[in-house]
Formats: structure tokens, C-alpha cells, sequence
């Protein structure tokens, strides 16, 4: 079979974001999700298991996952997302199935980041040699371990899943407070920052500011916007506090923060 033949198509490669990846979330393609560097606990469809470094998961399209913070843990996640043809993925690695496989030698890891590393200087143009790698990366994952996980049961919804829900969705359309969050979920503030802290890992007011800020670099590194529009934006009475927040948190003022992004 020629490569430009095979029915896997590349859609995108990036290092995934921990605060959006709180949040149980389905994509319509599979995803292959790699761990770098570090620990966490992976959630599929529900289901809590162990994510260390070398691990890979192939994650079938609609299955719900997402990835916890393990206190006093930094960790380096990654995905791949592409589509397969349901003939191939059923004969040829199981389809809607989640397979993990550890990556003892690094070989999988070296043609994974061959992606990550051609897509992100050259874009789509060399699409069939993604292919051709992600076909190759598949032949390995055959080898790794298919998952028992039970498809999504209809259950109410967590409290905490919730708070990550209204967070992102109001972020920016009002100031968002612990209180505020707490209100919204029916708990009491203290109640909801304890039950917030334990299952993610970090204080909401934390979670608050890390969704803030990435607004604000993806703001500073693709818009023209003043840094004072910024701050107003993410509901910042004060432009300064909000720039000591972000280089707190970056380690780049915002003005330095856009001059490297756009160089």
C-alpha cells in the first residue's frame, strides 16, 4: 500500500494545555494523548487510571476523558489527533477501543516528536509523511494493552464538574470569583474550594488565573489589543496587577510575552 493510499488522515499535533484539559471533553477523531515528562491520572469515560511518562493512549472519537493535576507533580502532555478508516481501525488496531502501551526504547516517541517538530515549522504541506509516520506509530501501539473502559453511563453531573464548566464558559463574560463559582454550584465557598482542591489538585482561585492567563497570551500573540483592553477583557480593575500577575505566572512581562511570540 503507498502511503498517500492509506486511510489515516493527520489533523493536528500540539502540548496540550493543563486547564483545558481539567475538563472531561469528546473529540470527533481519535487522539493520541503521550506523556513526556512526569505523572498524572488520566479519566476515560469515567474511569480513573495511572498516566506516567513514556505512556501512550490511543483515545477512540467520543469517548469523554480528561487529565487531573497531581499535586506538587509538573508533568509534559501531548496529543495527536487523526481519522482512520472503520475498516482499518477494526481489523487493524481495534476499533473504539483504548489501547495504552508504554514506550520502553523511545521508538514511538522519536516519531511522534518527528511530528510535533515537521508540523509545527512546516504546517499541513507534508501531510503524507505524517501519515506515513502515524501508520508506523500504530503498528507499535498494537502492542500496548487494550483498556477495559466502560462506555459513558448517564449520571449527574459533578459539582466540581461543573465549576470547571462554569469558569470556562464565564471567564469572560463577568469577574469570576471563588464565591462566585461556589454560588453557581450551590456550595459553600469554603466547602467548594476544599472539594476543589481534592479532586483537581490545585485551589480554584488558581484554576481562575491559569484560564485567565491563557486568554491573555493567546490574546498578546494573535490581537492587536493594548495591554489595558487585555485587562479590562479578563475583568482586571488594574492594569498593573494584572501585568505582575502574568509575569508571576510566565515569567515574561506581557509586552516581552508579545515580542517573543511574534518574532
Amino acid at each position: 500500500m503507498f502511503f498517500s493510499d492509506m486511510p489515516i488522515v493527520f489533523i493536528s499535533t500540539q502540548r496540550t494545555n493543563r486547564s483545558e484539559n481539567l475538563f472531561p471533553h469528546a473529540h470527533e477523531c481519535y487522539e493520541l494523548n503521550y506523556m513526556t515528562r512526569g505523572r498524572t491520572k488520566i479519566r476515560l469515560n469515567g474511569t480513573q487510571l495511572s498516566y506516567e511518562e513514556h505512556d501512550f493512549i490511543l483515545i477512540p472519537p467520543k469517548m469523554q476523558h480528561n487529565l487531573y493535576a497531581v499535586r506538587d507533580e509538573a508533568y509534559s502532555n501531548y496529543t495527536i489527533r487523526f481519522t482512520g478508516a472503520a475498516e482499518l481501525m477494526a481489523s487493524f488496531i481495534w476499533e473504539n477501543q483504548v489501547i495504552k502501551f508504554h514506550d520502553y526504547d523511545s521508538s514511538v516517541y522519536f516519531l511522534v516528536s518527528e511530528i510535533y517538530r515537521l508540523y509545527h515549522s512546516n504546517g499541513m504541506p507534508r501531510t503524507e509523511l505524517y501519515n506515513a509516520y502515524l501508520y508506523t506509530v500504530l503498528m507499535h501501539m498494537r502492542g500496548g494493552n487494550v483498556l477495559d473502559v466502560p462506555a459513558m453511563s448517564e449520571r449527574e453531573e459533578d459539582p466540581v464538574e461543573q465549576a470547571v464548566r462554569f469558569i470556562n464558559d464565564n471567564v469572560l463574560r463577568q469577574p469570576v470569583t471563588v464565591r462566585t463559582v461556589a454560588d453557581a454550584v450551590g456550595v459553600s465557598p469554603a466547602h467548594f474550594a476544599r472539594m476543589f482542591q481534592s479532586k483537581i489538585g490545585i485551589a480554584p482561585v488558581k484554576y481562575i488565573i491559569e484560564i485567565k492567563m491563557n486568554y491573555a497570551k493567546k490574546m498578546l500573540a494573535e490581537q492587536d489589543l493594548s495591554i489595558k483592553e487585555i485587562a479590562r477583557i479578563l475583568h482586571y480593575e488594574d492594569q498593573l496587577y494584572f501585568s505582575r500577575q502574568f509575569t508571576k505566572n510566565t515569567g515574561l512581562s506581557p509586552r516581552n510575552y508579545r515580542n517573543e511570540t511574534r518574532r
